[in-house]
């Protein structure tokens, strides 16, 4: 029997715009910022902004979304244009967890301790800009 790690839906975020998702990231320290456009209205200028805490590693690259089944998590529950959370198949409290979001053109995977919505419905022209009107700045 295959016991490897599987991926779960991450229900907390608002879902994706897959006609337009569009994404931004910004990673400073030990936190990664993306933003992204949600689905949630038919102008296309609304986004949410994802904070993922204490981060020990994140990668942005392949696959994109036509190649999603080269991803080791394909058939096991990683789904396009969404957020997952992965479960380990024998899990370490002393680990921080793996999350992944599928994107268009990229897949996003980041180990954290955690992960939060620090925004929703953000009105905005970019996802760019929408990380620049919500992530704190040195002005």
């Amino acid at each position: 029997m295959d016991t490897g790690p599987t991926a779960e839906t991450w229900p907390h975020v608002p879902p994706m715009d897959v006609r337009a998702p569009h994404y931004a990231l910004l990673a400073e320290g030990s936190w990664v910022w993306v933003a992204y456009r949600t689905d949630d209205d038919d102008a296309g200028g609304s986004f949410a902004v994802v904070q993922f805490y204490s981060v020990e590693e994140h990668r942005l690259g392949p696959p994109d979304a036509e190649h999603l089944d080269e991803h080791p998590l394909h058939g096991r529950g990683l789904e396009p244009f969404a957020f997952h959370t992965v479960l380990e198949a024998i899990p370490d409290p002393y680990t921080p967890v793996r999350w992944v979001a599928t994107f268009r053109d990229a897949t996003l995977e980041v180990r954290a301790v955690n992960v939060t919505v620090v925004a929703r419905g953000v009105r905005a022209a970019s996802a760019r800009d929408a990380l620049l009107a919500v992530v704190p700045g040195d002005g």
